[in-house]
């Protein structure tokens, strides 16, 4: 296994570096940050940790929790304890490989503040984000390159909340399977086989799909009814960006919640202090709706803009773990958790990395090449591969032999006429097209009747990483192994890499 450097949107790269236009959008840096600082901060905003505790000990203590998540749990209710914290949808089998490498910088950076700070505790929380709708993204998993394993059933409403159809599930590895059978949920299972694989190393997985939770949040919520309030500050933000030259990540609505009925997440929309759920009946005035929140927050559901607010308004967080694409839509949001008076974290990136199986490796190790000459595009393998297989120097020598005569013929003629100056030029270019073609052609055939070896990259190519896909978004962790607690114990251990060659917050698990 292998970390990757991160290739960043310009947003993501600018704000890890530091750059002074940004600072109104964050409030800590991502590099360095004194954490003194952002635990002094994080404990000016409060949160209900009995609450929060009574959740998470209601969902996780069933599932049954290691000496050390057990430990955790127990240690929220000490205003001395924090949380760093990752999340990603429900995704089939525990979804793509970065769900857990999300996981595992959450882990690798709770370490590091422990052992900095022992006055402290830091608790590594994953928030399962099965309220949302979109199950195309979580219904299949890929344990290789052919075709995914893909759930037959169809699933409508928060994903989280559907119930499983035992027999439309594909055939996965028992310690996957097994979570199924024993719960009822999609979202459940998600939650189970996760806290099976983290917990022994003291990870909570919170699902917020919790009334518990929904009556922390209904304030904000209210608020959101009443003032469109993440409208009024991301419109700040986005100006912000756009004068910087930034594209927008994040489209926020007019409103930002939803209603969850049975099978269902509808959209609602506001319409001169009247309210609908979108493609139902159901419609209230604004008393109605404040009235209907009060009694039922379970049924609101926030969307994109609002899940962080919602997130760090029940935990005493200090930082979030993310992809590229959530950290610039985050970076949108800090004027709506002004206007809300709630805590806005560090924000940092998760690592990318690339998983090796003990056949790929030993053909990598075979080939005596690395693998960032294996992942490049077939044409650039090629003519590398051909580079040592033909006099490349030689036919080079001859095409700029060739240009120059074609140059010093251009002079002779302009001496004489412009016109035919011109028409050598033009002859030139059709030569030079010549010679860019028959190099092709000789690297090909370099390659054709030496194929042996060029063939064995591009297989390993496919084997691991085909070009135009990235393994870690498409390959689930069944493809590495059908045990998940030792494919991860060893990811813990192989991505434990020296300091200077990651991102300095992650160390070793």
């Amino acid at each position: 296994m292998d970390c990757l450097p991160l290739s960043r949107p310009a947003l993501v790269a600018d704000y890890l570096a530091g750059k002074p236009e940004l600072s109104p959008l964050y409030t800590f840096p991502a590099m360095d940050p004194d954490w003194e600082t952002v635990m002094a901060a994080r404990a000016r905003y409060p949160v209900d940790r009995s609450r929060l505790v009574a959740a998470l000990r209601r969902q996780l203590q069933p599932l049954g929790l290691s000496e050390r998540a057990a430990g955790n749990l127990d240690a929220l209710l000490n205003p001395q304890t924090f949380t760093v914290t990752t999340g990603q949808q429900a995704g089939l089998a525990g979804g793509p490989l970065y769900t857990w490498y999300k996981a595992l910088s959450t882990l690798q950076l709770v370490q590091r503040l422990q052992q900095v700070y022992p006055g402290h505790r830091f608790v590594p929380v994953f928030w399962m984000a099965g309220e949302d709708h979109d199950a195309d993204e979580v219904n299949h998993i890929w344990t290789g390159w052919e075709q995914p394993l893909r759930y037959s059933a169809s699933i409508a409403g928060a994903v989280g909340r559907h119930v499983t159809e035992i027999r439309s599930l594909p055939l996965l590895p028992e310690a996957y399977w097994q979570h199924y059978q024993a719960h009822r949920t999609w979202g459940r299972a998600f939650q189970s086989l996760l806290q099976a694989v983290l917990g022994p190393y003291g990870m909570l997985v919170l699902d917020p799909d919790d009334r518990l939770l929904k009556e922390v949040f209904a304030p904000v919520a209210s608020r959101e009814l009443t003032e469109a309030i993440v409208a009024q500050g991301m419109d700040q933000a986005n100006i912000r960006l756009q004068e910087l030259g930034y594209p927008l990540q994040l489209k926020h609505r007019p409103l930002n919640l939803f209603y969850l009925t049975e099978g269902r997440r509808s959209r609602l929309i506001a319409d001169n202090g009247h309210y609908w759920a979108q493609d139902t009946p159901l419609h209230w005035t604004h008393t109605q709706l404040l009235a209907e929140l009060d009694a039922h927050p379970e049924r609101f559901s926030p969307n994109a803009a609002l899940r962080p607010v919602y997130q760090e308004s029940v935990l005493p967080n200090l930082a979030y773990i993310g992809g590229h694409a959530e950290l610039a839509y985050w970076l949108q949001l800090k004027p709506v958790f002004d206007a809300l008076g709630i805590f806005y974290p560090v924000l940092l990136p998760r690592l990318s990395a690339l998983a090796l199986r003990s056949a790929e490796a030993d053909m990598l190790n075979t080939l005596e090449v690395g693998l960032d000459y294996v992942l490049q595009a077939p044409e650039i393998i090629r003519a590398r591969e051909a580079a040592q297989l033909r006099d490349v120097a030689a036919f080079q020598e001859l095409s700029a032999g060739h240009r120059h005569l074609m140059e010093a013929l251009a002079r002779l003629a302009g001496q004489t006429d412009v016109t035919l100056e011109k028409h050598v030029h033009a002859q030139q270019a059709r030569q030079q097209r010549f010679w860019d073609s028959l190099g092709r052609k000789l690297d090909r055939a370099a390659v054709q009747h030496h194929p042996a070896r060029y063939e064995r990259i591009l297989r390993l190519q496919r084997q691991v990483q085909p070009y135009g896909l990235v393994q870690e978004r498409v390959l689930g962790l069944p493809a590495l192994g059908e045990d998940p607690g030792l494919v991860f114990q060893i990811m813990c251990k192989q991505l434990a890499v020296p300091s200077g060659e990651m991102d300095p917050w992650l160390l070793s698990c």
